[in-house]
């Protein structure tokens, strides 16, 4: 099927709220986007080598938070915790040890008092650095929202905009892609489903991308080639559509 691009790639609501979003965080937090970019997932962005230690996490934690300017007076705390276990694959089948309708997370905050915050951070993202720095950016948009009283009440799909107009678009965007990859053991193989984190489909974040490009009248960058090949695509795509508006 063709991509109509005399249409919005996404539904209308959801591209005036992205919209509207991006210009309220603007005039809220006094950054000019058209002068900033998104980080890419490089060594020399993390400046150090990362080999999945708990206190790695700690100093990522501290990265993101001076990134996203953070009060120099606040302290934030980090705990681990499990909550994912993996899955039995068995001659019976697929074993889960998940009760039904349990809500599973990738990241926790709570504010303790005034300027300290908690952050917990989910043992098996540790391994995984795109999703980590995604879950600690989203847990830390949190603490600019609710923490700094920017925001009253709770709204995680505005913390995962806000994480990435700080700057961390690449990593929700990757993070929120659900993949579908083989396996394969002694006695089975098939397949299994990673990725679909966060709380926005992964179109809101190929077209808030692209229409930060278009903010900037750029039509690529640096960390384009650091995004998911479909979100690569549809982000081109949401370009023609607004190109030609």
């Amino acid at each position: 099927m063709f991509w109509n691009t005399s249409k919005s790639p996404i539904t209308a609501e959801d591209e005036e709220w992205i919209k509207a979003c991006f210009h309220w965080f603007e005039e809220t937090f006094h950054v000019n986007l058209r002068e900033v970019e998104p980080y890419a997932p490089t060594k020399s962005f993390i400046g150090f080598d990362y080999h999945g230690k708990e206190d790695e996490v700690l100093k990522l934690v501290d990265l993101v938070a001076d990134k996203m300017n953070v009060q120099q007076n606040s302290s934030i705390q980090v705990y681990f915790y499990e909550e994912f276990q993996p899955m039995e694959f068995t001659d019976e089948g697929v074993l889960s040890h998940y009760e039904e309708n349990s809500q599973l997370t990738n990241g926790r905050y709570s504010k303790l008092v005034d300027g300290v915050y908690e952050v917990g951070i989910e043992r098996t993202l540790i391994k995984n650095p795109i999703a980590l720095i995604a879950t600690i950016a989203h847990e830390v948009a949190h603490i600019k929202l609710l923490g700094e009283g920017i925001i009253e009440e709770n709204d995680e799909p505005l913390t995962d905009l806000v994480a990435s107009l700080f700057g961390f678009a690449v990593f929700l965007a990757n993070s929120s892609l659900i993949k579908m990859t083989t396996w394969s053991g002694n006695t089975h193989t098939g397949w299994k489903m990673g990725g679909g984190a966060g709380y926005l489909h992964h179109k809101l974040y190929t077209f808030l991308l692209g229409y930060w490009l278009h903010h900037q009248e750029k039509t690529s960058s640096d960390w384009f080639d650091w995004l998911e090949k479909e979100i690569q695509t549809d982000i081109k795509k949401t370009l023609k559509y607004l190109n030609k508006k």
